[in-house]
């Protein structure tokens, strides 16, 4: 009966660390090349992530843009950032120390992907 209980916890366990492999505490970078304004460095700031939700901030060139409306569900996650009176919601998926964003393209267009990667500190 022990060595059921045993062997039933180290199953338990086991799926419970694969279910949430990836920290997203933490800074994640990326570099948009080319525009208008030349390269771009945004920054993704997770701060704390309880439960199925995370607070952070999205660091611009033009400042820090708190992240609202967020959703956490293992490595994929979501969040709304808002520019005056225009919102705009970002998907993401967290694997082997990136994060790939799926973000909307401007006034409509064609949906951008960009790839942070994790900030070692």
């Amino acid at each position: 009966m022990l060595r059921k209980i045993l062997i039933c916890s180290i199953l338990f366990f086991g799926t419970v660390s694969i279910v949430s492999a990836v920290n997203l505490v933490g800074k994640w970078k990326t570099t948009i090349t080319g525009g208008q304004q030349g390269n771009m460095d945004l920054t993704i700031v997770i701060k704390a992530v309880v439960a199925d939700t995370l607070s952070g901030v999205f660091q611009t060139p033009g400042g820090e843009l708190p992240m609202s409306n967020s959703k956490v569900k293992g490595d994929v996650f979501s969040f709304d950032i808002a520019f005056g009176d225009r919102k705009m919601r970002y998907e993401c998926t967290a694997a082997d120390e990136k994060i790939t964003m799926k973000a909307p393209g401007r006034n409509g267009g064609e949906e951008r992907v960009m790839i942070f990667n994790r900030v070692k500190e």
